[in-house]
């Protein structure tokens, strides 16, 4: 019989076969009950193809997944490494994800390896027959005042506060319980309602028709600015650092133009040089990609927050305030955007708003310190969230500062009732007056609820 067998590629046995089509369509149910966020029960199916195929790249591929979505990073990690081992030049995805586990050197090896499949990827697709390369999608419209690292980034004029009629900037109110009330018409919501609705449904048609060749290109730009950060910490102190981290920033940009993470990053590196022109050169073009985009389609909310710190850390409060503005309106319960903000305001030569934004910080500071009372009243052993002290400290000096700033009465025209002066005391004392606000609506709390002030 075997004299009789044909020479040449072996034919996988029934049982195999049988057995191989299992496996995959177990995986392929896993993955559908990943798309519902039934978590427990996708393991529960890459476990079973695992049994039934414990060398399956795509079963370790997506249980290591699916592992990190449920926190066992340990278990992801040995996983990906079985996967890596067995099927090396399969699925540059597992590189990527093993890079975010681990740290240092051995976290760039693995970005690499994963740049190298990807490369591959898309040499394959654009050298096919009949590719027509889809442009650039535009993230952002361009904007006039857009700047290159070639150009000097314009210097924006100081604008006036939330109160002033001449300026589009919105008032964020905040009650006695640090909870934020936006001016605006009620009709007006309800339409960006349904523009938001709309994009949506428009969003879903686009993506039907992205390029999976740009598709590649953003996570190639992503791998490349994974290595960078890497150079910017873990080996900030490699003898080859500097050179290694500029490069990989280079090649996000070159792969693709419109990531803003790569062009932030570049300018965080040109920052740690102290280049601090060029670094604001880098974060104008970060900004311009996604600055005029609705809220929904911005980059995350980290990734703004910490843009607004860089371009205040390089005397660019304007564009850090139209930053932190939209984030207290997105998310109006984080302490430290409301300082930041305040801050903003404090170098424009803002007082009153920073007054309003301090007041803000200081209530939701003592929200946090009144449950933790609680809590600790509670349960004394267990461990209890604290108020962020370095933070109170931050505060109080900011307030001392803002408190001497000289008042321009013009700003405020519009909040006179008419003709009244405005008493600049009143403005400084709004500060100390805030301190006692946060005491009154909770009558029926003991002595162990106070809060600070």
């Amino acid at each position: 019989l075997h004299h009789n067998m044909p020479r040449g590629r072996r034919v996988a046995s029934k049982p195999q076969a049988g057995r191989d089509e299992r496996v995959l369509d177990l995986v392929k149910q896993a993955h559908e009950q990943v798309e519902r966020l039934d978590l427990p029960m996708a393991i529960k199916l890459f476990k079973r193809a695992l049994e039934l195929d414990p060398n399956s790249s795509r079963a370790l591929d997506g249980a290591a997944e699916v592992l990190l979505e449920l926190g066992d990073m340990d278990q992801a990690e040995i996983l990906f490494r079985k996967s890596v081992s067995i099927a090396p030049d399969e699925s540059h995805a597992k590189y990527m994800n093993l890079g975010q586990l681990l740290g240092g050197e051995e976290a760039t090896r693995y970005y690499r390896k994963g740049i190298e499949i990807l490369r591959k990827q898309i040499s394959g697709f654009e050298s096919s027959p009949g590719y027509v390369p889809k442009p650039p999608k535009q993230q952002a419209p361009p904007s006039s005042s857009s700047s290159s690292s070639s150009k000097k980034p314009t210097t924006i004029q100081p604008k006036s506060s939330f109160n002033s009629s001449s300026t589009s900037r919105r008032k964020p109110k905040v009650d006695a319980d640090g909870d934020e009330e936006l001016d605006g018409d009620e009709d007006e919501e309800d339409e960006e309602d349904d523009d938001y609705e709309d994009d949506e449904e428009d969003e879903e048609e686009e993506e039907e028709e992205i390029d999976i060749v740009e598709s590649l290109r953003q996570q190639l730009s992503s791998a490349y600015c994974s290595i960078g950060e890497i150079y910017l910490t873990d080996e900030c102190f490699a003898d080859d650092a500097e050179v290694q981290c500029e490069a990989a920033l280079a090649h996000a940009i070159q792969a693709y133009p419109q990531n803003p993470e790569a062009h932030c990053l570049l300018a965080s590196y040109k920052i740690s040089m102290r280049k601090n022109g060029d670094a604001l050169a880098h974060m104008t073009d970060s900004y311009n990609i996604w600055k005029d985009l609705r809220t929904h389609q911005m980059p995350p909310y980290e990734f703004r927050f910490n843009t607004a710190k860089i371009f205040l850390e390089l005397k660019q409060p304007d564009n850090a305030a139209d930053i932190l503005e939209l984030l207290v309106e997105d998310q109006d319960s984080i302490a430290e955007v409301w300082y930041t903000l305040a801050l903003a305001y404090a170098d424009i030569q803002d007082p009153r708003n920073a007054l309003e934004c301090l007041d803000a910080t200081k209530k939701l500071l003592a929200k946090v310190e009144k449950q933790a009372a609680k809590d600790r009243k509670k349960n004394p052993a267990a461990p209890v969230d604290e108020v962020d002290q370095d933070l109170l400290d931050q505060v109080e000096a900011l307030s001392i500062r803002v408190a001497a700033m000289p008042i321009n009465e013009e700003d405020y025209e519009d909040d006179l009732d008419d003709g009244a002066e405005v008493d600049e005391d009143d403005v400084k004392g709004e500060w100390n007056q805030s301190e006692d606000d946060g005491d009154d609506d909770d009558d029926d709390d003991d002595e162990g609820d106070k809060v600070m002030g």
